[in-house]
């Protein structure tokens, strides 16, 4: 029983040896972006900045786990191509005086699809907007960069009111927005 149990701490030690795990951060040129509808016009906003942290898990062939991943977005980072009275009503809208962050954390992912610069991978995970966290899933890809750098692509339709909040009116109602928004990103983490 004995060299049973020695052989396994073996395997599993030898198998580790070839993983390596390392902390990432969010670079400065990624983008993410909101984009709505309203009675009158499109619109989006851009998040200006936010904060990150990834602890991926490399093997011989690449990443093979993300064990794990958050992102902070300050409210008042958002910023609409309408102005700052858009802005405002999106402020209003969430809250931001009692909820000054959105959050959101990974809580699982599994890469489905090998491609020739990198990978796909189904995501699930927990956004909290306004203070309701709900759960959501993604496909995301994601691309290796020569510097060793990934490039995580992706977009997700959110409707506001599955996070208790109402979309924003402005013009005495005249303008309403529409409960659904798309939100895109292209986020780029770094050792």
């Amino acid at each position: 029983m004995r060299s049973i149990n020695l052989i396994i701490i073996l395997a599993v030690s030898f198998n580790l040896s070839f993983a390596q795990n390392y902390a990432y951060e969010f670079e400065g040129d990624s983008k993410i972006s909101i984009n709505g509808t309203s009675n009158i016009h499109d619109w989006t906003s851009e998040i200006t900045s936010f904060t990150g942290v990834a602890s991926l898990l490399f093997g011989e062939e690449g990443m093979i786990e993300i064990q794990n991943l958050s992102l902070t977005i300050p409210v008042k980072n958002i910023k609409s191509s309408k102005g700052s009275i858009m802005d405002g009503k999106t402020y209003d809208a969430l809250e931001s005086k009692k909820y000054p962050n959105i959050k959101y954390r990974l809580d699982s992912s599994n890469i489905t699809e090998k491609t020739a610069d990198g990978f796909w991978l189904n995501t699930t995970g927990s956004l909290t907007i306004a203070g309701k966290t709900c759960p959501i899933s993604m496909k995301v890809k994601a691309i290796n960069q020569p510097n060793g750098n990934i490039l995580f692509e992706g977009e997700k339709t959110l409707k506001m009111t599955d996070f208790g909040v109402d979309p924003p009116k402005a013009l005495l109602g005249a303008l309403t927005t529409g409960n659904e928004v798309t939100v895109e990103f292209k986020t780029t983490i770094s050792k």
